[in-house]
């Protein structure tokens, strides 16, 4: 007597294929803007260090004005200026 077995016949069309190759559309679209999100990040980068390079080197040039006017306004009250 033989064992009890079942046979299943499956075409492949109805088996369920991964391929590894085909990407799905949110990792295509990913790739597609990867560039742009690389500039856009580098660009923003670079505007903030120019930013706050232009905020420290501004703050310095009005604080060489401002004691440069403090200094022509104290010579002018000791006499030194007329």
């Amino acid at each position: 007597q033989q064992p009890y077995t079942t046979q299943l016949n499956i075409s492949k069309s109805s088996k369920m294929v991964e391929n590894k190759d085909a990407k799905d559309a949110v990792e295509a679209a990913i790739d597609k803007v990867k560039p742009l999100i690389a500039k856009v990040s580098f660009g923003g980068v670079m505007g903030f260090c120019s930013g706050y390079a232009m905020k420290k080197v501004g703050k310095a040039v009005a604080v060489t004005i401002g004691l440069g006017f403090f200094g022509l306004q104290s010579a002018a009250y000791l006499g030194y200026i007329d």
